[in-house]
Parts: C-alpha cells; structure tokens; sequence
C-alpha cells in the first residue's frame, strides 16, 4: 500500500508531498531515484537501509534519513518482508517563502565533509516520532483538505527535531564502509564525469581487473559501473538545468557526446525529458 498526499501552499511548484508506503519487498536493493526536492525518510520497521556514497546508513525504526538531490542514492532491504517508512518531500526554496533564516533545514543543505544522513533518536524522542508518525498517516489516510494545515505542522516538527539534534551526539554513526577501492572508483566519476571514461581506465587506477571491478562494484553499489556514470551524469544535468543552462548545455558540460543519447538517457532516469523537466521548473 501507498498513499501521496500533496500539500500546495504557494503554486503547484512549491508542493510539500508525504508518501506513507507499507508493502511486501524482498531482500534486495531499490532502484537509484532522482529527486528535485529535499527527501526525509522515517523508516517505520527495523531492516532499512540507504547506501549513499561511501556509506550503508539507517537500519533501526525511527531512524530519520534525508538527503539534498543531490545526493544520489538507494535503498535496501535486509530480507525479504512488510517494510513500513514515511517520505517528505520538500521544494527546495519552499522555506524562502516565509523567512531569510534557513537555518531550520541546515541538516538539509549541509555539505560539508562530515555531512551525517541519519539521526538515530534516543528512546524518549523515539516516543515522540512515533506519535507525530501516527498522527501524518491518520491525516493522510483521510485525505482532508481542512486538515492540510495540521499536516505541515506536523512535518514541521519533524523538521524541527532533526536540525535540533543534528549536531547532538545521538547522531548514528556511519556503520558501514565500503572498500577503498569502490570509493576511489566513485570519487573519480564524480569528479570526471564530463569526460570520456572507460572501464578499462577506471580499472587501471584501482589496480584491478575490469571484470573483477565490475562484480565487485555491483556488490557494493548495487548497480553497474556504466549506470552508476549514467546516474550521476543525469543528476549533475538537473543542477544545470535548474541553474538556467539550456538542455544542450547540459548535455555537453555533463558528458554526454550527443543530445539524443541524453534524452533517452534522461527519460529512463527520470520519466520526463529535460525540456519536461525545465517546464516543470517554470
């Protein structure tokens, strides 16, 4: 079961969405989503982890995660079973409309070197979460557009909980690190991704095989080499595009060699075309 409430307060651009998903899933990885909002995750059920970067994060009920759009990342499932989570999408300049001070979402934008993705409440504050979960999935499982109010004010608390303990020493720790050699393979995509790449060549800086790198990767990153490029090329796009470059510009400066190749590419990302996606931006 899943069930999206949208929340319009300035235009249908500036939309907070709350997905409450409880479902069957095997064990296994989601598939890479790309999200133009920021995205608050509150897993509901043990067993539930997201892989970002260099990182397996959350795993423990009333865990908080969330994440910039840019922050590519996946899900996980331990084992096969009904798995129960909240999502909050946020528009990235929704809070602009009422105040200067965006310091209540600096656990949002934070991109520092030590950026966390996940506040692992203690037990007292746990209580607290479960409650204001509650209270969102009664409200959205009503659909009461009188009640929209009362809806953002819950999502605001949430909010307000994880900016004030996200510097707190309850943060959870990192609990898993993928092998070095993944890593240098990730930072240097990121880093190159408007080149030409190789797996020969991306092979030959980890002092590997190609096929050995390619099963190796697949194991930590659950996906390919090529699509893990492909990924990050098309979120690097998304930021072009909403920084005003046109879709040829985007194409070129985010390494794709020819616009038809990046729209097919886009598309099966993203289930939209750029010049959809900029549309949708306006």
């Amino acid at each position: 079961m899943k069930i999206q409430k949208d929340i319009a307060f300035f235009d249908e651009k500036q939309q907070i969405s709350v997905v409450y998903t409880n479902s069957n899933f095997k064990a296994g990885d989601t598939e890479v989503a790309i999200y133009s909002k920021y995205k608050i995750s509150i897993l509901m059920t043990d067993g539930i982890n997201a892989v970002k970067s260099n990182s397996i994060i959350g795993g423990n009920k009333c865990d908080i995660l969330f994440f910039r759009p840019d922050e590519l990342h996946f899900g996980r499932f331990l084992k096969s079973g009904d798995y129960t989570y909240l999502d909050i999408f946020i528009p990235l300049t929704f809070f602009e409309r009422f105040t200067n001070d965006t310091s209540v979402i600096n656990f949002l934008t934070d991109n520092s070197t030590n950026r966390r993705n996940c506040i692992h409440f203690n037990a007292e504050k746990q209580n607290v979460i479960n409650k204001i979960v509650s209270e969102i999935i009664e409200n959205i499982k009503n659909d009461d557009k009188s009640n929209d109010m009362k809806l953002f004010s819950f999502i605001l608390r949430i909010i307000l909980l994880c900016n004030d303990f996200y510097d707190a020493e309850t943060l959870k720790p990192v609990n898993y690190k993928m092998p070095d050699m993944i890593l240098n393979t990730m930072r240097f995509i990121s880093e190159n991704y408007n080149q030409k790449l190789s797996m020969k060549e991306i092979a030959c800086r980890s002092h590997c095989s190609v096929t050995y790198l390619s099963r190796i990767f697949k194991q930590y990153v659950g996906m390919t080499v090529y699509d893990y490029i492909t990924t990050t090329r098309i979120a690097k796009a998304q930021i072009m595009l909403r920084e005003g470059k046109s879709v040829t510009e985007a194409c070129f400066l985010s390494g794709f060699n020819d616009c038809s190749n990046f729209i097919n590419k886009f598309k099966r990302v993203t289930n939209e075309t750029p010049s959809e996606f900029k549309k949708h931006l306006r």
